[in-house]
């Protein structure tokens, strides 16, 4: 998974998630229609972005990240977009690989022995 498009898929979806509930509870608490409008269309675009997001961080089009605009509350798209492959698993080399550590001395340090003395010196 690409984490440059992993992080902002993880915020638009989560903030996504949060707003349809604030209009879930608006509506419970019978708040104005605009308060419950603004909080419904809000997590629609929220989800959206996180959709597109989560099919960008996963090797795959964009454009199916625009299924989370799918009612109800963009679940449909990102149940999608959750059991699409991910083809950027392997593609990416991971930590290790990018900095490898090595056993090797630095050039003109002695090495050190097992009692953390250095080789030659006696006392």
């Amino acid at each position: 998974m690409i984490l440059e498009y992993s992080i902002p898929a993880r915020f638009g979806i989560g903030v996504g998630i949060l707003c349809n509930m604030g209009g879930f509870v608006a509506t419970n608490l019978r708040a104005p229609h605009g308060v419950i409008l603004a909080c419904g269309v809000a997590g629609m675009l929220f989800t959206g972005m996180g959709c597109v997001n989560y099919a960008r961080a996963k090797g795959h089009n964009p454009l199916l990240g625009l299924l989370g605009l799918l009612p109800p509350f963009g679940a449909a798209g990102l149940l999608v977009v959750c059991v699409l492959p991910d083809k950027k698993r392997d593609a990416e080399p991971d930590s290790a690989a990018k900095n490898p550590v090595s056993n090797k001395p630095k050039a003109g340090v002695p090495p050190k022995n097992a009692e953390g003395g250095q080789h030659g010196k006696q006392g």
